[in-house]
């Protein structure tokens, strides 16, 4: 059994801000803004935390308070969200990436896994504009317009990862529907956004968006006409590296959002060969050029096609919605000019927990609901524990960050399974002291956050609807890991008593702000 793929698939506080600031490595804290005159004592000391921790961590918790309407004085949610906005830069990424392989257990996976916390620079502003848009559509345009119009590099074959910017155009998408007066969509404000964001695309991962962007909303024909040729234009002159372009068009994203694009051209009696023959033009250019071995199907690889055929779509689909008939493209004009590298996805081995896994599951799971606090596991659970306290510094591993996972993901797996006593209580403490001592914490905030998020996890109150669910799923034959158990309480009082600035605060957050248990959806 995958150890990913089980689990992931995917401070009371004594002068809380004093604490956190003392402690941030001589960073100087950043002033606090704004005084929430009605809010409680715990909510600004919560607040002035967060607001001395780096910028992934102060969105994340800020973004938590606002969601949940902790901060309900309007000009103190304005300004918190503005020093946000301003500080987004900060942050380590300043673009959203996916991991393009296919297994759980590599360091990508869990690296893309993260990237889905939204605490990119883009991600976190483009956050601040959707919530400043509850409030004030000219504001959150304001706003907008001050994001730098994204210009991800291109990724090399090596690479595993690749940017993914739709959350720009997702956000543009709400300002068009919620961000403009009557008068001045007469004025043609909204489409005078859609033009100058269209005109300033420079990477082909901005197409896809872009072009489902366009297709899906309601613009009058000649708004439309003008978007669609403007499109075309940004299209036939794109370029990318061959791993970004594998990315875009191993499911087809730009191929079905160019036929979206060109159907809805048809429909209103338009031609639409001038758009047909950018997306030739670059699918040529793209498939002509070098190409990484793992995205074509040659002798060289393994003669399996990795992913949809791009120009097999384009001559089956699109060249027959053209009356010419030179549209379609031959093979001989997609032959790669050089094969480059194959991407590199470094593994994550985990310490073998498949007996422990299935031995705590049946403790967990009897039927009489009375856990057994001793057994054969014991001795097992003891023996992973003294690995994982084990220093790295002896492990061959080139790979201090799949060192990091690897044991971060071992020791939840027995936090959430381990019955009540000293041995969970010794684990509960080493994981804490392990999250603590982990460079990670600054290196790589979002890593390193999305662990510390699945513990808290375990720290939620079931209520008498989850524990209804939980029920039912079990009736089903379901058991959901990753649930609270009876020692939640017990687990967020030892995070909050935590001497790490991070974990404490998490901690107090949960007790200001708690989170609900994330049951799995019953099936239909």
């Amino acid at each position: 059994m995958k150890t990913s793929a089980r689990y992931f698939g995917s401070a009371a506080l004594l002068g809380i801000a004093t604490l956190v600031t003392a402690q941030l490595r001589g960073q100087p804290a950043k002033p606090r803004v704004g005084q929430g005159l009605e809010a409680s004592p715990d909510l600004k000391s919560l607040v002035g935390a967060a607001m001395a921790l780096p910028v992934e961590y102060q969105s994340d918790i800020l973004f938590d308070l606002i969601e949940k309407g902790k901060v309900s004085d309007p000009r103190w949610k304005e300004q918190l969200l503005e020093d946000v906005f301003h500080h987004a830069g900060e942050a380590r990424n300043p673009y959203p990436k996916v991991d393009n392989g296919d297994s759980n257990d590599t360091l990508s996976a869990r690296q893309g896994s993260a990237f889905s916390l939204g605490l990119d620079s883009l991600s976190i502003q483009c956050r601040v504009v959707r919530l400043v848009l509850n409030g004030s559509g000219s504001k959150a345009r304001e706003m907008f317009a001050q994001i730098v119009h994204p210009s991800a590099p291109p990724a090399s074959c090596s690479e595993p990862m690749t940017y993914d910017v739709h959350v720009y155009f997702d956000t543009m998408r709400e300002l068009f529907d919620r961000g403009f007066t009557v008068s001045e969509r007469r004025r043609g404000d909204d489409v005078q956004l859609l033009l100058q964001a269209v005109g300033s695309i420079q990477s082909a991962e901005e197409l896809a968006p872009a072009g489902n962007l366009i297709a899906g909303l309601p613009l009058r024909p000649a708004d439309q006409a003008a978007l669609t040729s403007l499109f075309a234009s940004r299209l036939a002159a794109a370029t990318t590296s061959d791993r970004q372009f594998h990315y875009i068009e191993a499911e087809l994203t730009l191929a079905k959002a160019v036929q979206k694009l060109v159907e809805r051209e048809l429909r209103s009696q338009r031609p639409a060969d001038g758009l047909l023959q950018a997306y030739r033009k670059f699918l040529v250019r793209q498939l002509s050029g070098s190409r990484c071995a793992d995205s074509v199907a040659t002798s060289q690889t393994d003669g399996v096609q990795k992913g949809a055929d791009p120009r097999e779509f384009f001559n089956g689909t699109l060249a027959p919605l053209s009356s010419d008939r030179s549209l379609m493209i031959l093979a001989q004009d997609a032959v790669p000019s050089r094969l480059l590298e194959r991407a590199e996805f470094l593994p994550l081995k985990f310490p073998d927990l498949s007996g422990v896994i299935k031995e705590l599951d049946e403790i967990r799971n009897r039927p009489d609901g009375q856990p057994h606090e001793h057994g054969d596991w014991e001795q097992p659970v003891s023996g992973i524990l003294r690995g994982l306290q084990e220093s790295s510094e002896n492990s061959s591993s080139n790979c201090p960050k799949c060192i990091f996972h690897q044991k971060a993901m071992a020791y939840l797996v027995l936090v959430d399974l381990l019955p009540a006593g000293p041995l969970y209580d010794d684990v509960v403490n080493s994981y804490l002291g392990f999250l603590a001592a982990a460079p990670m914490q600054w290196d790589e905030p979002m890593e390193w956050l999305e662990h510390l998020k699945y513990l808290l996890r375990l720290t939620a109150r079931l209520t008498g609807s989850d524990r209804s669910q939980v029920a039912e799923l079990r009736r089903k034959g379901k058991f959901p890991g990753m649930l609270p158990g009876p020692h939640a309480d017990e687990l967020l009082s030892k995070m909050r008593a935590s001497r790490d600035p991070l974990i404490s605060t998490y901690a107090f957050r949960e007790a200001v702000a708690p989170s609900p248990a994330q049951i799995p959806a019953l099936p239909r």
